[in-house]
């Protein structure tokens, strides 16, 4: 009975051992080389034959459809190849993009919120100032030109060169309405210290009689975004020198009145020897807000301490005036500005209420 199953299994063994035998790959054969051609045949094309190009065929020259063989290439051990030049191997390489804000134009700008405090290098400005008040039918007016000898210095030349009042206003004369000549004239320096802060010192000159005074300023303007600025304190002190403080314009209507009209009022003072105002202290502030690219809009807010004093004294100066005005300013041209306001000289004071128009222009 053992001896049947170990037979059975053995001849189990033995076929599974020729199966596997038999599926073993078997050597490659070594090869054999190919018989001789036979001299003349196809394989072994003749001398002269058509698939030799006889001399000076389109093959021979070099200028065939691919039959001779190319020569080997110029740069074969990849001397000349430059890994860090990816267009020298034929393959387009784009620019990386960038998030980079585009550069912004440079020159004066048209818009009033982005100018800076002082002109630029080589560039000039006049301007003219109209200005009245309803209630003494008072109209005052004034030439200011400027010059940027480089972008941070700046020279400047004002005139009040007139007013129209009620002579009543001044002591001692009648009542009529005349036109005075200016008589008010003065020169200044400005300093730009930094992008948003400037320094001013300007002497300003009454000619008959002759009065001096010393006007300090420190212009500043922040640009907060593109269409909002906000400054301020561009007239910061009048200080009398000489006789009495000399004043070009309207910041805020005072005691002695307005621009011109304050200079004809001291100067009476002063032919009588009556008592002079040491000077004024003058906080101001403006917003500007750039509607559109060639129009603004634009507050202004100034407080003046007149004789550097809360109360008027016995000299008959003195008190805090408060002015409010608003407008517009549309640029006509690149060089060329008018604007207008409205508003009071003296929130105290009704009668202060009046318009003013300026035309600027730069060359």
């Amino acid at each position: 009975m053992h001896l049947r199953r170990l037979i059975s299994v053995l001849s189990v063994g033995a076929v599974v051992v020729s199966g596997v035998v038999a599926a073993a790959p078997k050597k490659a054969d070594k090869k054999k080389k190919p018989p001789a051609a036979a001299k003349g045949s196809a394989e072994t094309p003749a001398t002269g034959s058509a698939a030799t190009p006889p001399a000076g065929s389109a093959a021979g020259s070099g200028s065939g459809s691919g039959s001779a063989e190319e020569g080997p290439p110029k740069d074969i051990e990849g001397r000349e190849e430059n890994p860090d030049n990816p267009k020298a191997t034929g393959m387009e390489v784009e620019e990386p993009p960038t998030n980079a804000p585009p550069p912004k134009p440079t020159g004066y700008p048209i818009e009033l919120a982005q100018r800076p405090i002082t002109l630029l290098k080589g560039m000039g400005e006049v301007s003219i100032s109209p200005h009245t008040e309803f209630s003494d039918f008072l109209f005052v007016d004034r030439l200011r030109a400027r010059y940027g000898i480089t972008s941070e210095i700046q020279v400047g030349l004002t005139y009040a060169y007139g007013a129209l009042y009620n002579e009543e206003l001044i002591m001692g004369m009648t009542k009529a309405y005349d036109f005075h000549a200016g008589k008010a004239v003065g020169l200044d320096v400005q300093y730009l210290i930094t992008k948003f802060l400037a320094v001013k010192v300007g002497v300003p000159i009454y000619v008959d009689p002759v009065a001096v005074s010393l006007q300090l300023g420190a212009p500043m303007k922040f640009h907060i975004t593109d269409k909002f600025a906000i400054g301020g304190l561009d007239d910061l002190l009048n200080i009398k020198l000489s006789k009495f403080p000399v004043e070009y314009e309207c910041i805020a209507y005072g005691t002695a009145g307005c621009g011109e009209l304050d200079n004809a009022k001291a100067a009476q003072q002063e032919g009588v020897g009556g008592t002079q105002s040491r000077g004024d202290l003058n906080i101001t502030a403006y917003g500007i807000y750039q509607l559109q690219t060639q129009l603004a809009l634009y507050g202004r807010l100034a407080i003046r301490f007149e004789d550097f004093s809360q109360n008027r004294g016995t000299s008959g100066y003195g008190g805090i005036f408060t002015a409010l005005r608003a407008g517009a300013e549309y640029a006509v041209m690149k060089f060329l500005d008018i604007g207008g306001d409205i508003g009071f000289d003296s929130l105290s004071k009704a009668g202060s209420f009046g318009i003013g128009l300026h035309v600027v222009g730069r060359i």
